[in-house]
């Protein structure tokens, strides 16, 4: 099989994140971010440019892209990831590894995560941020939604952290596919995996929510995620930039959530909403 390469070097390399989202939903299978931008890999029959230049264009105004594009010599490219994927830590309680590493030291959670596609292994500041304030929350018997769960890393570390009834949804069949294989990986069966997008959920009421996406897609279905949020309930979000905060908040307090904490790590975040009950604060814990 013949395999593309495709490089984006970026003006502005935090928007790597949104590229990889949006390069998700067109075939490509993996992707390596750099230090100027990323690489993603597709092959070479599923490759459309016109719909990759559709894409490039949204963005334009926000960060200038120099796209290359080259042919691969076969090899085995799940061997070549495999290399290069390391374990991650978070706040020494969480260890994300691979099936194929070899970790004698035990942790308080250890999430076993098959690496089909770079997002959601851990790696990345926005997945990351989700654990670490995952940690923090309260999820015993408590229902959680992982909306857009991507390989369902957050829906499993909530399963670990005691969560009841858990729905993980994404668009992608990949996505869907890759997340049932984890849950199983991770000995916790009870994790319900659907495919599809926020109307999958439109009648469903949660305790918490848990949305690592991307601004568009936070915006597009604040209103749905509030509906499906009970009293008291919480509202995680990352898949954010620092420069997204503001249009975020507006749009969450237009919809009743208050922010009540955030979080950052490099030029990422992640925010932490509760629903309205009075005046909304105006300066949230940090």
């Amino acid at each position: 099989m013949s395999y593309l390469e495709i490089e984006m070097q970026l003006e502005n390399s935090d928007f790597a994140e949104i590229f990889i989202a949006e390069l998700g939903q067109l075939s490509f299978e993996s992707f390596e971010e750099t230090h100027n931008g990323l690489k993603a890999y597709i092959l070479k029959k599923y490759f459309d440019p016109k719909a990759v230049q559709s894409i490039l264009e949204r963005y334009n105004s926000q960060t200038s892209v120099q796209m290359n594009v080259k042919e691969l010599e076969n090899k085995n490219w799940n061997e070549v990831w495999e290399s290069n994927f390391e374990p991650i830590m978070v706040e020494d309680k969480v260890l994300v590894k691979a099936p194929f590493h070899h970790i004698s030291q035990s942790y308080p959670y250890t999430l076993t995560i098959e690496p089909k596609m770079s997002f959601g292994t851990g790696h990345h500041a926005t997945t990351f941020l989700m654990l670490q304030r995952m940690l923090e929350l309260d999820f015993k018997d408590k229902s959680v939604l992982d909306y857009g769960c991507g390989t369902g890393i957050l829906a499993i570390m909530a399963k670990k952290l005691g969560a009841g009834p858990t729905l993980a949804i994404d668009i992608e069949e990949w996505a869907y596919k890759n997340a049932l294989e984890n849950i199983v990986l991770n000995q916790t069966p009870d994790i319900e995996v659907t495919q599809g997008d926020h109307q999958t959920f439109n009648r469903q009421k949660f305790d918490i929510i848990l949305a690592n996406i991307n601004r568009n897609v936070l915006l597009d279905t604040m209103e749905t995620m509030k509906m499906a949020l009970k009293k008291d309930g919480i509202l995680l979000m990352s898949g954010l930039l620092v420069e997204d905060e503001a249009i975020i908040v507006e749009t969450a307090r237009n919809h009743s959530l208050k922010l009540e904490s955030k979080h950052r790590k490099e030029n990422w975040l992640v925010l932490h909403f509760l629903m309205m009950k009075g005046v909304c604060e105006l300066h949230p814990k940090e």
